[in-house]
């Protein structure tokens, strides 16, 4: 008994292709991901002066192994009582100043977000092979 399953060659030559476009794709969703982290994080950012919102910056991508990243963060030396809440000293007491939990807000919202636009991603990849 003989059998012959046909285009079975075509799906992996393009299959070899996309595992080399792969780590390029990948950047460039990551890269993608992080600027709309960062401008999302924006939005939520109070603006006394603009020199918060200004401070985000995004890291180049890194890769240990086979894992890529991006580090944001802030330079700016205030960032932490904006994003966290602190003590203001007056001449009646202290008093709590309540975080914006501009970043922390926008992370719970990327944990849900994020997996429903990778697999809308991969299923593009997987289009590309057929």
């Amino acid at each position: 008994m003989k059998f012959e399953i046909k285009g079975l060659e075509e799906f992996s030559e393009r299959l070899k292709i996309a595992l080399k476009k792969y780590p390029d794709k990948a950047e460039e969703k990551l890269i993608s991901i992080a600027r709309e982290f960062r401008k999302d994080v924006k939005k939520k950012t109070p603006e006394k002066t603009g020199r918060l919102k200004k401070s985000y910056k995004l890291s180049q991508v890194k890769q240990i192994g086979r894992t890529m990243y991006i580090e944001f963060r802030s330079t700016a030396p205030h960032f932490h009582l904006i994003e966290r809440g602190h003590f203001q000293k007056t001449k009646h007491g202290d008093r709590w100043i309540p975080g914006f939990r501009m970043v922390e807000k926008t992370v719970e919202e990327y944990e849900e977000k994020i997996p429903e636009e990778i697999n809308r991603w991969l299923e593009d990849i997987f289009k590309e092979l057929r």
